[in-house]
């Protein structure tokens, strides 16, 4: 028996024509928007930050400070960032440690930020010797023997770090000694040629509190140098002749000492000999000796006369002490100069009681010059 199964009104092939034309329809729309939304989830970006670590110094430099990377992909290019007196030492997961990245460090499911980490350059400075055979060594505090040493000393400081004698600045020169020479407050920087010259002298209030290796390099001239790279700086002492002065140019003006050694020029003057005179017979017998200074002595110079009394003497009879009677002792530069350069006299009075006959002695004067 043979079964019809067409539709009886004819419209069921149209049905299933347009099922089939909806069903391609479909098809089609998903083939286009799955592999869209297959490429939209692998394609999710995040943020990578690039942070200088250098608490905003105005000398950082980068190409860039951010970039997209793609979940998956590694970082690729990294910026080489610039800072003035210091090194770059790469990129790394914190601020401080952490762990470096590269290139070839893969982004993940978030935004990342990574940081700069830096190296300070270093100064070195070299005290050099010129001859000298002591240097008074800064760090152990004790003279040296430096006769064969081209190097006394050497310090190190980083463009960052506090100089640790910053309180009066670089090492004294006078920390040397050479035999016939004394020394000369300067250093000559970076021969011993050079005439550019630095002051050894303390430094100001505001520098040495905050004094860094950057200080230093600049008080020395070398801190376009340090700003670029590790820096040694060689100092050469100044040393002048003893007995004489020396003056660079920029220095201000030297001196030479004028000295005058004027001995005082003054006299003391007595007579040759006195008579004693009194009563006749035995009794008190006198003498008047005149006793002048004169000359010419320093402003506050004075003149002391002192007497030695004299010992009568008589055959036959016991010794007598006379006595002397001194109206004045010292005289002062206007005495000596009084009297149109004559002086001042001072009668001294002797005195001795004697017994009738011949008698004699000496009275002795000295004098001395000081400063009242």
């Amino acid at each position: 028996m043979n079964v019809d199964y067409t539709p009886k009104y004819g419209q069921g092939g149209n049905i299933l024509k347009q099922i089939k034309k909806l069903l391609l329809i479909l098809a089609a729309v998903f083939c286009i928007i799955a592999p869209a939304s297959i490429a939209y989830g692998a394609s999710q970006t995040y943020t990578l930050t690039f942070d200088g670590n250098c608490n905003n110094d105005s000398s950082y430099t980068t190409s860039i400070t951010t970039k997209a990377v793609a979940q998956g992909d590694s970082y690729g290019v990294l910026p080489a960032p610039t800072r003035k007196g210091y090194a770059f030492d790469g990129w790394y997961t914190a601020a401080t440690g952490g762990t470096v990245v590269s290139a070839t460090t893969i982004m993940g499911s978030n935004n990342a930020t990574v940081y700069a980490h830096w190296t300070a350059y270093v100064l070195t400075i070299n005290y050099m010797n010129d001859g000298a055979q002591k240097w008074h060594c800064y760090a152990t505090n004790t003279y040296i023997d430096c006769t064969n040493l081209e190097i006394a000393e050497t310090e190190t400081v980083a463009y960052n770090e506090l100089y640790k004698h910053a309180e009066y600045g670089i090492l004294d020169v006078n920390r040397f000694q050479k035999t016939g020479y004394k020394t000369y407050n300067k250093w000559k920087v970076g021969s011993k040629d050079s005439t550019f010259l630095a002051l050894d002298t303390n430094w100001t209030d505001e520098r040495k509190d905050t004094a860094t290796g950057k200080t230093v390099a600049e008080y020395l001239h070398v801190d376009k140098q340090l700003e670029e790279g590790n820096t040694v700086v060689n100092l050469w002492p100044v040393f002048t002749q003893s007995g004489t002065n020396m003056a660079y140019a920029g220095d201000g003006p030297i001196s030479t000492n004028v000295k005058a050694e004027i001995a005082s020029a003054y006299a003391l003057v007595v007579p040759e000999s006195v008579t004693m005179a009194g009563e006749n017979g035995t009794g008190e017998k006198t003498a008047t000796i005149p006793v002048t200074v004169k000359g010419d002595i320093g402003l506050t110079q004075k003149i002391t006369v002192t007497t030695t009394p004299p010992i009568m003497q008589r055959a036959g009879a016991s010794d007598v002490t006379a006595t002397v009677t001194a109206p004045k002792t010292q005289w002062n530069r206007t005495d000596a100069l009084a009297n149109n350069g004559d002086g001042i006299t001072s009668n001294y009075t002797v005195k001795a009681t004697l017994t009738p006959g011949d008698w004699s002695g000496t009275a002795e004067f000295s004098c001395s010059i000081s400063a009242f």
